[in-house]
């Protein structure tokens, strides 16, 4: 072998050297990068659905709730007979001890469960500023189970409804309490199902993971943005006590109710359900095509509505024969309906004819 031909080889033998050392360093850096992404790909997805995060992943709620609080309410109504409500609650350190409202305008109107007030007998508001005001009840729904409160005054702070029908599942959200009016608890959750992935028959539900302590029935329950997509134990259909803390009604169906309390005694119908505008995104979760409609967002137990056969999520078009673009046109129809409507209705991509006879 001639000198040349040595160091040729040589230096052969050296870059071999080189890209193999070259090669350990580039896998060491990046083989554990791709080992970190397979097992995030391959972890089980059933965790992100069935339990909310920490709230310190991803952001947490506290600017949310610190910019909330001061329209959380506790209601005192010592002037009628004692209901404690959290008194079999193991937790009740941390479970709001009197009922809880929500300031949902700067002119003082409050929403509250009135599965939790008391029938009759003064009340009082009391505030995370210190005041104590007189309310009055001044409309109750008891399909939906919302009871509005007014307090005099005005520039208060308010929470406003969020505007979708629904909250999409896998929500980040937190129930919010003043137990005292003495500064905010909170209560994180999840949505986790509604109807349209339940029970095909269902009344209505849009249900909460891990439920939340039963003292915070009527509770706000907000979203990231702090708008309120819920309120606590208002998604069942019985009228008591113990209603579901797990079930939301949602802030859509909330809102609607509201606005129409403003305007007259009561927001169900005669037959028994509330319904909803319909949206493109509520259509395409409840799975029709459809895009104008009312949707039925809640039923009363034993009412027509449930009795004829009508289900959360059915979008009613027609009634009568009237066409029907939204909620407030069907409202508009079965005022002068009378004792009994045929419906043409929409179920999912089914078609169907629904009469509902009232008495």
């Amino acid at each position: 072998m001639t000198g040349a031909t040595t160091l040729r080889a040589f230096g052969i033998g050296l870059a071999a050297i080189a890209v193999a050392l070259g090669g350990a360093l580039i896998g060491g850096n990046l083989w554990p990068r791709v080992a970190r992404v397979e097992q995030k790909v391959v972890a089980p997805a059933v965790n992100a659905v069935t339990a909310p995060r920490d709230a310190a992943d991803g952001g947490d709620f506290a600017d949310v709730i610190a910019a909330a609080c001061p329209a959380i309410v506790a209601i005192d109504q010592s002037a009628t007979p004692a209901r404690d409500d959290a008194a079999d609650n193991s937790a009740a350190t941390s479970a709001p001890a009197r009922p809880i409202g929500f300031i949902v305008s700067a002119d003082g109107y409050i929403v509250a469960s009135d599965r939790v007030l008391s029938a009759g007998g003064a009340l009082r508001v009391m505030l995370g500023d210190g005041r104590v005001l007189a309310a009055r009840r001044v409309g109750d729904d008891p399909l939906s189970g919302i009871a509005l409160l007014k307090i005099d005054g005005s520039g208060f702070s308010s929470l406003q409804f969020a505007d979708a029908a629904l909250p999409p599942i896998g929500t980040q959200a937190v129930a919010l309490a003043a137990p005292e009016a003495r500064g905010c608890v909170a209560d994180p959750a999840m949505v986790s199902a509604d109807f349209a992935s339940g029970r095909p028959d269902a009344r209505a539900f849009v249900r909460l993971r891990p439920a939340p302590e039963a003292a915070f029935a009527g509770a706000p329950v907000l979203d990231r943005t702090g708008r309120v997509i819920g309120i606590v134990g208002l998604g069942g259909i019985a009228r008591a006590p113990g209603a579901d803390p797990a079930l939301l009604l949602p802030g859509g169906t909330a809102s609607r109710v509201f606005a129409t309390l403003l305007r007259s005694d009561g927001a169900t119908n005669n037959f028994g359900f509330v319904a909803q505008d319909l949206s493109a995104p509520l259509a395409a979760r409840i799975g029709t095509d459809r895009q104008q409609g009312a949707m039925i967002a809640l039923i009363a137990s034993g009412s027509a509505a449930a009795r004829a056969g009508l289900h959360a999520g059915d979008v009613i078009f027609t009634a009568n024969g009237t066409p029907v673009a939204n909620a407030t046109e069907l409202a508009r129809a079965l005022d002068g309906a009378g004792d009994t409507v045929t419906l043409d209705v929409m179920r999912r991509a089914d078609r169907i004819s629904i009469t509902m006879r009232g008495g």
